[in-house]
């Protein structure tokens, strides 16, 4: 038994397929994270929340900005 299937349905389904395809791998948004972490001895809490919140010290802390 054969299963006969309309002739523009084929095309349009490869189509529907090479779009799907195209979205997925070039239109697709995708979430980049990092994240570091990283510990200070013997450094009192307050002397380093001073420096992150002081503006000039951006560059150094995020050189990408």
């Amino acid at each position: 038994m054969a299963f006969r299937v309309k002739p523009g349905t084929k095309k349009a389904l490869t189509y529907l397929v090479g779009l799907a395809l195209f979205y997925w791998i070039f239109l697709k948004k995708r979430v980049i994270t990092e994240k570091f972490e990283f510990t200070l001895n013997s450094v009192d809490p307050k002397t380093v929340w001073e420096y992150w919140a002081d503006f000039s010290n951006y560059q150094k802390i995020n050189p990408t900005v």
